[in-house]
């Protein structure tokens, strides 16, 4: 079921992408379609690349903080799981930020007063 999901908001991503270059296609210019294309390609690299990163910092969290807690209680499992989630989260956000993804400059632009 989950990879069928999977497979089925892939697709949806793949037709939106076609009929939205499409579209573009027949306003704008083959240059500004161009850059289109390759800013897409460069940040969904970047958050690919992120994720992955982010992905094996909380497994490894996971492991890192189980010999100090109790995960025999809900309490030790909720906890290591919000530590390793938490260490994923930085790390994604960083790598990020110093790959200066706009979206989270903009998120921290926000954040700072």
């Amino acid at each position: 079921m989950v990879i069928g999901f999977c497979l089925a908001s892939f697709c949806n991503m793949v037709l939106l992408f076609i009929f939205l270059r499409l579209n573009l296609s027949k306003q704008v210019s083959h240059n500004l379609i161009h850059d289109f294309d390759s800013n897409i390609l460069k940040q969904t690299l970047k958050i690919i690349f992120a994720s992955g990163l982010a992905g094996f910092v909380s497994y490894s969290y996971l492991y890192l903080v189980a010999p100090f807690l109790n995960t025999k209680t809900v309490i030790g499992l909720v906890t290591q799981i919000g530590i390793a989630g938490l260490a994923g989260l930085v790390v994604y956000l960083i790598v990020l930020y110093l790959l200066k993804n706009p979206m989270v400059k903009s998120l921290i632009n926000k954040i700072s007063f």
